[in-house]
């Protein structure tokens, strides 16, 4: 990935990828939404995302989720660079 779009929007894709997944958790758990309801209901859904947007408690949640998962990662990411032995970049 750093080779195709840089270090800098590698790294801002991947925490919008965060982003993208804490919210898919929000709907999850707390709108009861499931990934097949993109293909049997994609209208309700659509709705469901268009509330939550303007929902405070949904936009906490997200960044929340958001966060605590690109803490995880960049935690494992530094684990695993330093940890393994020298390779070839």
């Amino acid at each position: 990935l750093y080779a195709l779009v840089g270090t800098f929007s590698a790294w801002g894709l991947v925490l919008a990828c965060h982003w993208a997944v804490g919210f898919g958790i929000f709907l999850g758990r707390y709108g009861r939404w499931n990934s097949w309801h993109l293909v049997t209901k994609p209208g309700l859904l659509a709705g469901a995302v268009q509330q939550a947007l303007q929902n405070p408690l949904a936009i906490q949640l997200t960044l929340t989720y958001g966060f605590v998962l690109a803490g995880l990662y960049l935690a494992f990411y530094f684990y695993v660079r330093d940890a393994a032995p020298a390779v070839k970049r």
